[in-house]
């Protein structure tokens, strides 16, 4: 979360002050939230823009809607690192079942091509 926030901050804007309206259709910071928020957010967003926000405010709301999105998945990433027998089991179980259909294809492989047991 803090990479993320630091990231986030490091993004290059121009020199507006807060209060000046910025331009949306050119900002990388307003490129970005649109991929994490939906139609009404983008427009309280760009409302915010021609306003005059601050960068800072627009770069924390851009780290705010990155990290409601990224949270879930950060949470179940912390519950798998927790439990290392899951892990090893869910790729133990996987490995067989890989191992049980590539014995199976290898088999009908061998007999489309013609290599057979000789008995």
């Amino acid at each position: 979360e803090k990479k993320l926030r630091k990231s986030v901050m490091k993004i290059v804007t121009n020199s507006l002050e807060p209060g000046q309206p910025k331009d949306h259709k050119n900002c990388t910071v307003f490129d970005l939230y649109k991929s994490f928020a939906n139609e009404q957010k983008i427009t309280e967003f760009q409302n915010q823009y021609d306003d005059g926000i601050s960068w800072g405010e627009a770069k924390e709301i851009l780290f705010n809607a990155i990290n409601d999105e990224l949270e879930p998945i950060r949470s179940k990433y912390m519950d798998f690192i927790k439990d290392k027998n899951y892990i090893n089991d869910v790729l133990s179980d996987g490995s067989r079942r890989a191992r049980t259909i590539a014995k199976e294809n290898i088999l009908e492989i061998r007999e489309v091509i013609g290599i057979t047991k000789i008995s």
